[in-house]
């Protein structure tokens, strides 16, 4: 079952308007699960909107991960994409830049589901090569479909939240990453932890503070954000039809 981690918009996709709501319980919470009618051509997905908490927004630093990743492995899934709305943090990476991770820097609060037992799982952290191959190959055919600017690969570094990052800020991070952004660090620690093959697909929706003259406003970011979705829309529509035919 292929599980796909993603922000408030996506959700409101005709792509996924016949998924089902589902609560599934964990130790650490319960999590809305959305699954894919049983006949879906593209097979078994469970969506996974990460901001969701009880029915109320939660703010990046509120996101409950544990629960999160803890219910899409519950419910079977096998891999997993992500999605993420990131800043760049060079010019190069201008909005509208899709990034395909291959690793990601944030050393200050990792994320864990060991408490110090004996058994503890420890992890060297890593984005599963295999599984980002494969999403990387359904990347470069969608790509051939409907042209789009994509980067094979890059660093993301993920911030506490919910504020932007000061102009300081982003000069040291753009030393050790080329995308910031404020959850998918901590969602593939917990991902490899519980041997979770995790692709970090990243949008850029809008230039980090201070990279370029323009005022980074979260007016402006929102609506950035809002003309990206049809091509994550379609984008998505793509992975999931590729996937399925590689699976099949």
């Amino acid at each position: 079952m292929l599980g796909i981690l993603a922000g408030t918009s996506l959700l409101e996709s005709a792509l996924f308007e016949k998924y089902t709501p589902r609560r599934v319980a964990t130790d650490y919470g319960e999590v809305t699960l959305h699954l894919a009618p049983e006949n879906a051509a593209h097979g078994p997905v469970a969506f996974c909107q990460r901001h969701d908490r009880d029915g109320k927004f939660a703010p990046p630093h509120r996101v409950n991960h544990h629960a999160n990743l803890a219910a899409l492995k519950r419910q079977g899934v096998t891999q997993l994409l992500g999605l993420y709305s990131v800043g760049g943090l060079n010019e190069s990476l201008h909005p509208g830049t899709l990034v395909l991770a291959d690793d990601y820097f944030h050393p200050w609060e990792p994320a864990t589901y060991n408490e110090g037992q004996p058994d503890g799982k420890f992890i060297t952290p890593e984005l599963d090569p295999r599984w980002r191959d494969r999403v990387l190959t359904v990347l470069r055919a969608a790509r051939d479909e409907e042209p789009f600017p994509l980067v094979e690969r890059g660093t993301y570094v993920q911030t506490r939240g919910p504020r932007f990052e000061t102009k300081a800020e982003i000069r040291m991070l753009a030393q050790y990453g080329d995308v910031v952004g404020m959850t998918g660090a901590q969602e593939a620690d917990l991902s490899q932890e519980l041997e979770l093959p995790h692709a970090m697909i990243c949008m850029v929706d809008n230039y980090a503070n201070g990279v370029t003259k323009q005022p980074l406003t979260f007016e402006a970011f929102k609506a950035k954000v809002k003309a990206n979705r049809g091509t994550m829309e379609r984008l998505m529509k793509t992975l999931l039809n590729h996937l399925a035919e590689s699976n099949g």
